[in-house]
């Protein structure tokens, strides 16, 4: 029997499935890099409470918080560190405080008045409406502003004053999920006063 009669068959084989398996760790390495990645790489947060016109002010009851408002501006960097597309929801606010959460949800539309221009004494409102996601393409990075605020009429003014009183004691906190719908709780520990 010749060698070259054996050898030629079962060396076109083995060529052929290494090709086989390069080709399909090649199509799982794509696989996983198609997935998104998106990570929060910086978080700040600014906060009313910080304020020092705050600390000259005697507030002694929760009337004296009726027509008042704590405003917090979120600034965050968020990346996606693949190739595929992804998103996450816009964050919640948690503020926590002796075992107690109240939890903010962003500013996402604004309203605006405008004069009809075939009857200047008339007015319509513009809604617009800046989404509750955020969505990133493959390699994308964006910074994002968003605005939470706490009055008595969102959350009562017992809870308004307890976060007054509590405010030294606060801890901040985002919540979010991704599009896949797994939830992500990041402390904040950068705080500082809003100008």
């Amino acid at each position: 029997m010749n060698e070259n009669s054996f050898f030629n068959p079962n060396f076109w084989g083995m060529v052929g499935a290494l090709t086989g398996v390069i080709a399909l760790i090649l199509s799982f390495l794509k696989y996983i890099e198609d997935k998104s990645k998106i990570i929060i790489e910086e978080v700040k947060l600014k906060s009313s409470l910080e304020n020092k016109n705050w600390e000259e002010e005697n507030i002694n009851t929760k009337e004296q918080l009726k027509n008042r408002y704590f405003n917090f501006e979120l600034s965050l960097i968020i990346s996606n560190r693949r190739s595929g597309q992804g998103s996450v929801d816009k964050p919640n606010l948690l503020l926590t405080f002796d075992n107690e959460v109240i939890e903010l949800i962003p500013r996402t539309k604004e309203y605006k008045w405008r004069k009809v221009e075939s009857w200047p004494e008339v007015h319509e409102q513009e809604v617009i409406d800046y989404g509750r996601t955020i969505y990133f393409q493959g390699g994308e990075r964006k910074f994002i502003e968003l605005e939470y605020y706490i009055d008595g009429e969102r959350i009562g003014l017992e809870k308004m004053f307890k976060v007054w009183v509590n405010r030294k004691k606060l801890d901040f906190f985002i919540l979010y999920k991704d599009h896949k719908g797994k939830k992500y709780k990041l402390n904040i520990s950068q705080v500082e006063a809003t100008r």
